[in-house]
């Protein structure tokens, strides 16, 4: 065997050797992404989603009642801050729900799904409240006690406990 051939063997053996290593390379990548990528799909979104719902618990509805009750607000935005949080509620409830779920986060949804049912119907007879007009401030602080010593409280914190499964 020649030299020329030599060299030619030798370039076409390294030349595989960087295709193969090239080849694993970007096959590595993609496995790494597609991790990634379900990692933000079923772990960080999620907590977001939650984190969202708790917000419109704790900040939009409850703040609304006070602000309403204090006068800060009128009945009528009132209500419609409060149906707008009930809407982005069951909305990022139903995207949180539709991921991978452990068997702890499948027995917290339902927990709060229980302690939702009554949180909304506390919150759909404030919004009855504040659209009726009648005898509203004697029933609103009637309602706003109820609502904050019960309902949403409990399920804030069965959303704090899935988000900590999440996190």
């Amino acid at each position: 065997m020649t030299i020329k051939a030599r060299l030619l063997v030798c370039l076409s053996l390294l030349a595989v050797a960087m295709l193969v290593m090239i080849v694993t390379a970007f096959s590595a990548l993609t496995s790494i992404s597609k991790r990634t990528e379900s990692i933000v799909a079923d772990r960080l979104l999620p907590v977001d989603h939650l984190k969202t719902v708790s917000d419109m618990y704790a900040v939009e509805i409850v703040d609304t009642t006070h602000k309403v009750r204090s006068g800060a607000l009128d009945w009528a935005a009132g209500a419609k801050a409060i149906d707008t949080a009930l809407a982005t509620i069951d909305t990022r409830w139903r995207t949180y729900e539709a991921t991978r779920l452990t068997p702890e986060e499948k027995t917290l949804t339902e927990i709060f799904d229980r302690a939702r049912i009554a949180s909304d119907a506390s919150i759909r007879d404030l919004v009855q409240i504040a659209t009726s007009g009648q005898g509203r401030t004697r029933t609103l602080c009637r309602y706003q006690a109820l609502l904050i010593s019960r309902s949403p409280r409990r399920a804030n914190q069965r959303l704090d406990q899935a988000a900590a499964f999440r996190g």
